[in-house]
């Protein structure tokens, strides 16, 4: 049964939508109180449950077929086997029993997830309203602070920094954008959302955060329909005018040690100019397993007596894994873009563009790749290569391109009746509802032979 006509697993979509709420949203960090609840533990067990319950296994089985899923699947490998030869074996092996299982947790839920557009506007919802707390609770002078620049945490949890925070808030915002677009009770809850996560991205000081929402700008120029761009266009003044609007002296002055040359990025022993040369050294001595999965902060105190992080997801993989890591890192990037852009081709405008349905496929893939494309670029200032938000990012385009139907001439005609009639192939089950109609071979056309009476080829 197609799961257009199916039911959709409640249990499971709003399960899924807490956890993504608390693994990538920290709303137990938005919201302190909630710290105590430990919801971490308890929605895990409880999506596993939700997951066999109302999930088909077939939809996990075909997540691992997909490249992306792939490739985690040998960074994990390799990670395992770089836990004896890392320069801190006890930091590696915590590294599995802690992080890395709730973020593949999130990576696979979320990729067959969002194959039911119900769990996927769950999800989406989830994360902006949980973002959109620790933004506002930022404008309203709440957030924890570090010599001025906010950040989301209390005391009793604090997992992002000012700039990780900073990637959350430009992460999140195409799916702002997405329901912005949309027609709607929620487009009035979701365009006031647009220059509040401007204004808590201000109050981070955070400059990659400047430069990745700048990417998000141009993404969704490049990426959008013609008429996605229109409403984009009457959006992004929102964002342009809060940039005018809101103090941010910190933040050009920051800008302006950049431009002249005076940043401490650039010579201090833990900027990220030294840091960045001394792990493409270590990467290259190390090429094989890396200095160990989770140990990068070890080897570089080792080495240049400097307990700081790689500050670049792309260096930090390639040192902790070596270049089987780094690679596969990459190929899990672009096989997520491609499958991101797969979505957004297949499901452009055939005939009737007023459908909903279809149309919201084309603002969720656009999302996706925007989302994905901010996060990236974050990703080049922070130490992000195993983290909640990447995975999410690369998760979301995956499962999307997982529904679609199958395109090759033995999926679109998939059965044969008798007497060699061809039937229409069967739809595969997939989120969307919309699709393009199947192409049918041509009747093969009547032979007139020179007495003028007609004949046909005998039957195959």
């Amino acid at each position: 049964m197609a799961r257009a006509t199916q039911a959709w697993p409640a249990l499971y979509g709003y399960t899924l939508a807490l956890y993504v709420a608390v693994v990538l949203g920290r709303i137990h960090e938005a919201i302190p109180f909630v710290a105590r609840l430990y919801l971490g533990k308890t929605s895990a067990l409880v999506l596993v449950a939700a997951a066999v319950m109302q999930v088909p296994g077939r939809d996990f089985a075909r997540l691992f077929k997909t490249t992306t899923a792939r490739c985690l699947m040998v960074i994990t490998g390799i990670g395992i086997l770089s836990v004896p030869t890392s320069y801190w074996p006890s930091q590696s092996l915590g590294f599995f029993q802690n992080q890395w299982p709730q973020t593949l947790l999130l990576f696979g839920c979320v990729a067959v997830g969002v194959q039911y557009r119900r769990v996927a506007m769950a999800c989406i919802i989830a994360l902006t309203a949980t973002t959109g707390l620790a933004a506002l609770s930022f404008v309203l002078g709440g957030g924890a602070d570090v010599n001025g620049r906010v950040f989301i945490g209390n005391a009793l949890s604090q997992t992002y920094d000012p700039n990780q925070s900073a990637a959350l808030f430009v992460t999140t915002l195409p799916y702002v954008v997405l329901l912005a677009s949309r027609k709607g009770k929620l487009r009035w809850l979701a365009i006031p959302l647009i220059p509040l996560f401007v204004s808590a991205l201000l109050k981070t000081d955070s400059r990659g955060g400047v430069v990745a929402l700048g990417m998000v700008a141009v993404a969704f120029l490049g990426v959008a329909t013609k008429k996605q761009r229109k409403a984009f266009l009457i959006l992004f003044p929102l964002v342009a005018i809060t940039l005018m609007l809101l103090p941010h002296s910190n933040l050009l002055a920051r800008f302006s040690e950049l431009t002249a040359g005076t940043d401490y990025n650039f010579d201090a022993r833990d900027g990220r100019w030294p840091i960045w040369k001394r792990g493409i050294g270590m990467m290259l001595s190390h090429p094989i397993l890396g200095v160990g999965i989770g140990a990068y902060e070890a080897a570089n105190a080792t080495t240049a007596n400097s307990w700081k992080a790689a500050h670049n997801a792309y260096i930090q993989i390639g040192v902790e894994l070596g270049i089987g890591g780094i690679l596969a890192f990459l190929l899990a990037i672009r096989s997520a873009l491609l499958s991101g852009w797969k979505v957004r081709s297949m499901s452009a405008p055939v005939g009737d563009e007023s459908d909903e349905k279809l149309a919201f496929d084309r603002m969720l893939a656009t999302a996706a790749l925007c989302s994905l494309i901010g996060e990236l670029t974050a990703a080049i200032f922070l130490s992000m290569a195993y983290d909640a938000m990447t995975l999410f990012a690369l998760a979301v385009p995956t499962g999307l391109a997982m529904s679609l139907p199958v395109s090759n001439l033995k999926g679109r005609l998939a059965n044969t009746g008798g007497g060699g009639t061809r039937q229409p192939a069967q739809r595969r089950p997939g989120w969307r509802s919309a699709r393009r109609p199947a192409v049918q071979p041509a009747m093969q056309p009547a032979v007139v032979a020179r007495s003028g009476r007609e004949r046909r080829p005998p039957p195959r």
